[in-house]
């Protein structure tokens, strides 16, 4: 198993998990979240099939899909429900960022071997997004642990100190 076999069925296993995660999402923007992230995954497997296949590369245009996962996070944010069962919310965002840090390790060490510049420069796209991505699901961890995180530190912060 070459390189690209390799970098694709991460990217393969990448789309799953997000489909997976739409799947379960208890709301439409949040969904809406995880399509996205799919998306970019399947591009990235694209990229890695086009580049072992020596064809040419689909069109890299993500300004447009990073402004609907902008739109997706203020929506949730106006309607977010706290779910009864963060804890499970929070270990799946979780997965999914070892997911896509495993990626950018994987990707960044093949960077330093790779020696073809259009090789190279959709290597380093495929990185940058990938850390996009890693911000985008530590956004999301945030925001599920932010109301349990206020409870611990506001149970508190009310006393004098002694």
């Amino acid at each position: 198993m070459d390189y690209f076999d390799v970098a694709k069925n991460i990217e393969k296993q990448g789309v799953a998990y997000f489909q997976e995660l739409s799947a379960k999402a208890p709301d439409k923007a949040l969904a809406g979240i995880f399509d996205f992230l799919a998306q970019e995954e399947q591009l990235h497997y694209d990229l890695f099939d086009a580049l072992q296949k020596n064809t040419t590369l689909p069109d890299v245009n993500i300004t447009s899909n990073f402004a609907d996962a902008k739109a997706g996070f203020e929506k949730l944010a106006a309607e977010f429900a706290l779910p009864a069962t963060l804890e499970d919310y929070e270990e799946a965002y979780r997965k999914a960022l070892g997911l896509e840090q495993r990626s950018i390790e994987l990707y960044t060490g093949q960077l330093q071997t790779v020696t073809e510049a259009a090789h190279k420069n959709t290597l380093q796209t495929i990185i940058d997004h990938e850390k996009r991505h890693a911000k985008t699901i530590e956004g999301l961890l945030e925001f599920v642990r932010r109301p349990k995180a206020w409870l611990e530190n506001a149970e508190w912060n009310h006393f004098d100190s002694y």
